[in-house]
């Protein structure tokens, strides 16, 4: 939907979504209205609406039966941004399926929590600043000590993702 609503005309950017539905499924989304003119509501409704009233079939996702992998450690992440690479920092800990520690960035630091199936790991994270926050959405694949993600940074879009896995002494 998101993708739909920005390649369309006129263009409508979302401040992305949320979900309280299994696996944070989005259940709602954000329109910033900052920049809207007057009777600019209208011509977002219209759009929303033949999205919203029209939804693509989606199949179940496949989830892997496996055993979580260890995601345990502390990981030096690059995320690569339209306008550069930034480096970051996750340091997790894992009971069973269930992921929580801390991610760093280049001058903030957060909260991260999420899941592990199999190799299919799931994080997320929120980095307050100056009045607001920015979140961060991980899906990606474990191999060993490396992963391979996208991060959804909400209105902000998407980005690639590689981190590596070193002790907890690096």
């Amino acid at each position: 939907m998101v993708s739909t609503l920005l390649g369309g005309n006129p263009r409508i950017v979302v401040a992305g979504g949320a979900g309280h539905r299994p696996d944070q499924m989005a259940s709602h989304v954000i329109i910033m209205p900052y920049m809207m003119m007057p009777d600019d509501h209208k011509i977002a409704a219209e759009a929303l609406y033949r999205v919203l009233s029209k939804p693509r079939k989606f199949s179940d996702p496949v989830v892997p039966s496996d055993d979580p992998q260890s995601t345990a450690g502390v990981w030096r992440v690059q995320i690569e941004y339209t306008r550069g690479p930034a480096q970051h920092r996750f340091f997790v800990d894992q009971t069973a399926k269930v992921l929580h520690g801390v991610h760093e960035g280049e001058s903030l630091r957060g909260d991260l929590q999420g899941k592990v199936q199999g190799n299919q790991v799931h994080l997320s994270s929120r980095h307050a600043i100056q009045g607001t926050v920015l979140d961060y959405v991980f899906s990606g694949q474990l191999q060993g000590d490396a992963m391979q993600s996208t991060v959804s940074l909400g209105e902000y879009g998407a980005a690639k993702c590689t981190a590596k896995r070193h002790s907890y002494s690096s």
